[in-house]
């Protein structure tokens, strides 16, 4: 099965380029070695909600933007080997429970 390309790090690379800041620059506002910064832009590494927080106020960036794309990351992992029918099922469910 082909490895579904992640939201949240392509748009924490789109957000850093627009910025200007280096990947040392943003690792160092997260308090993150680079290399575990370049493990989250690469996928690889998921990102905790705090540091969500922190990236998203230094990139002026929305930060529930951010944990929905992480959400959504963490679902199409998880959902990966489901049929769209039961995935869209199961959202349903969710969605039914969060209103």
């Amino acid at each position: 099965m082909c490895e579904t390309i992640k939201k949240l790090p392509m748009r924490l690379e789109e957000l850093r380029l627009a910025k200007g800041y280096t990947k040392r620059q943003i690792a160092a506002i997260l308090g993150v070695s680079e290399a575990m910064y370049c493990r989250v832009i690469s996928g690889q590494r998921s990102l905790p909600d705090n540091h969500i927080e922190t990236i998203a106020k230094a990139l002026d960036a929305d930060p529930d933007e951010l944990k929905a794309l992480s959400l959504a990351d963490k679902v199409l992992s998880e959902t990966s080997s489901y049929t769209n029918k039961i995935v869209g099922k199961a959202l349903k469910i969710v969605n039914e429970n969060h209103q």
